[in-house]
């Protein structure tokens, strides 16, 4: 299930970011988004007020314990919800990819390209 709320108010799963990782403007300056959840695991989007960073964190509950992962990013929440809903590569994409990239006309444009100034 997907949810994306205005202007989320942290919750105690959210306490350990406190403030922008980037510039150190005090929580309150933080827009704040629940992109996804599944079961025990959520999905956020921060967006700094003042100087635009991006961060991603997920966190997961497990009873009384909680885990949280956070990392700054240049995606904005709008290409976290089209990446969310794009279609997973398969095994058979990544071989097509390889067998394109070895014919020879393939080979000849990447050289092409490399020698342009």
């Amino acid at each position: 299930m997907t949810t994306d709320m205005n202007s989320f108010q942290p919750s105690d799963t959210l306490r350990s970011l406190t403030h922008c990782p980037w510039c150190e403007h005090q929580f309150q300056d933080l827009q704040v988004y629940l992109v996804a959840e599944q079961e025990s695991l959520q999905l956020f989007h921060f967006e700094c007020a003042s100087c635009q960073t991006n961060i991603l964190a997920v966190v997961s509950l497990s009873g009384m314990a909680v885990a949280s992962v956070g990392v700054m990013s240049d995606l904005t929440r709008g290409d976290v919800h089209r990446l969310l809903q794009a279609q997973r590569i398969q095994e058979d994409d990544v071989i097509q990819l390889h067998q394109l990239l070895g014919r020879p006309d393939c080979l000849r444009l990447f050289k092409t390209i490399n020698k342009r100034p």
